[in-house]
């Protein structure tokens, strides 16, 4: 615990502080929220609440107590591949120095300092981190979810388009859609939010339904339409996890239900990543053209290496940002093309006319693929390390903790699948609620070795 002679003020302080990190916690998704004069959108609500986190964490530990706490600091696996990744970044930025791969540094560095602050706090304080977890990923997910869909029925109903739903023309199967935003930068980055505050919602509850309040029934309801309103894949993934939840609270000592689900849950993964890198067209009954002047699609004479009969399947963006990707590493092995710096990649294989024109040039969409092509195989082995690393964590806790956290323990894997199974299609290295799932898994890994109840 903090010893100070100024009690009244530090208790102050820790209330404060708390509250920062809570308030931090529901501002997680309002990231494409400001638009700041010479700044644009690189300064959001996150960032301005992690100034003041950082100010007053300064005053509440003060500068000795904390370089006494980083000495005795306890690493748990997390925090070596954490510093492994980060290594690997800067020793990329080093090779590579662009005003993209600075700021891909500096991002990494404040995402490692909130997530050391977070452990520091959590763990000098009696505070309880998974009721603080669980209460403000909830709060969090419904006051997006309202946002998210108060936008949906204007722009639907209304034919008012805000920042919060916007029209997608000739959306893959579905035609013109709105998707609902809310206040993320893009439908994916809410849907992934969205489906860790539903399974946070999930595991609070213990999958039983008589165990929510009549807030959290509303909460789940709102969440739900969000996610099915993105228009994303990851629902697919997510009714994966949902699928491990109910194995997790329900049958874990069952002889033969679990190997159907783990199977169950394999399949529908790998149906995932299968939808989201291809799509299956019937040219009979569905017109490409519309779809060929968008970036969904590689060229239609092109895109068909499989064919049977009428159906095509086509190669979708994500597709082709992962050849192209991999085309990077093999030019760039050990230390990549530099972090942040894949978009240039694809601009100047554009100019040589060997990526599509008309394909809008995006980071690779994968952390794995991305970690390949940016920061080659140093940062690929150290994103690799930093992955077993989560994982060794979450069993060392799973055996170690105590019996009055095991349910939260026993619904975390089913986080874990989902944050691994985005991985695969999306970069979610710079997505703030996995970093906090980071701080807690260290955070219980320190309190069980040193048998402090959370």
């Amino acid at each position: 615990m903090i010893f100070n002679t100024n009690m009244k003020s530090t208790f102050s302080l820790e209330k404060l502080l708390y509250a920062l990190f809570a308030a931090y916690l529901i501002a997680i998704p309002s990231n494409a929220f400001l638009n700041l004069p010479h700044l644009g959108d690189k300064l959001q609500l996150p960032e301005i609440l992690f100034l003041f986190i950082s100010i007053v964490f300064g005053a509440y530990f003060g500068f000795s107590k904390t370089i006494h706490e980083l000495k005795n600091w306890h690493f748990t696996a997390i925090d070596k591949g954490i510093l492994a990744f980060c290594a690997a970044v800067c020793c990329s930025c080093l090779v590579h120095c662009t005003r993209a791969s600075i700021l891909e540094m500096i991002g990494l560095g404040y995402l490692m300092t909130f997530y050391l602050m977070m452990r520091l706090f959590f763990q000098n304080t009696p505070y309880n981190i998974l009721d603080f977890t669980t209460r403000f990923f909830v709060i969090s997910g419904f006051i997006t979810a309202v946002i998210g869909l108060g936008g949906w029925f204007m722009a639907t109903f209304m034919h008012i388009e805000t920042l919060t739903a916007r029209l997608y023309i000739n959306y893959p199967y579905l035609g013109d859609v709105y998707r609902v935003f809310a206040f993320t930068s893009h439908p994916v980055m809410l849907a992934s939010f969205m489906g860790v505050c539903l399974l946070v919602l999930g595991i609070k509850s213990r999958m039983n339904p008589k165990n929510l309040s009549h807030f959290e029934w509303i909460a789940f309801s709102c969440m739900s339409m969000v996610e099915i309103l993105t228009f994303t894949k990851s629902i697919v993934a997510l009714s994966a996890c949902f699928l491990w939840l109910i194995d997790s609270f329900f049958y874990k000592n069952h002889r033969w239900i679990p190997k159907i689900i783990t199977v169950s849950v394999a399949m529908i993964l790998i149906f995932f990543v299968f939808m989201t890198h291809f799509i299956v067209m019937d040219t009979t009954k569905y017109d490409a053209l519309p779809l060929e002047k968008r970036h969904f699609y590689h060229r239609s004479e092109a895109i068909p290496y499989v064919k049977i009969g009428n159906i095509y399947l086509i190669r979708t963006t994500y597709t082709l940002l992962k050849q192209n990707a991999f085309k990077a590493f093999l030019q760039h092995p050990i230390t990549g093309l530099g972090g942040g710096n894949f978009e240039s990649f694809c601009g100047e294989q554009k100019a040589k006319g060997l990526y599509p024109n008309y394909l809008e040039t995006f980071d690779p969409h994968s952390s794995y693929m991305g970690a390949l092509s940016e920061l080659g195989l140093l940062g690929f082995t150290a994103l690799m390390y930093l992955v077993f690393g989560i994982f060794t964590t979450f069993r060392q806790v799973k055996k170690n903790s105590l019996l009055s956290e095991q349910w939260f323990i026993l619904g975390l894997g089913s986080v874990l699948i989902f944050m691994a199974s985005e991985a695969m299609v999306t970069d979610i290295m710079n997505f703030r609620h996995y970093w906090v799932f980071f701080a807690v898994l260290s955070i219980m890994d320190t309190k069980c070795k040193f048998t402090k109840p959370l």
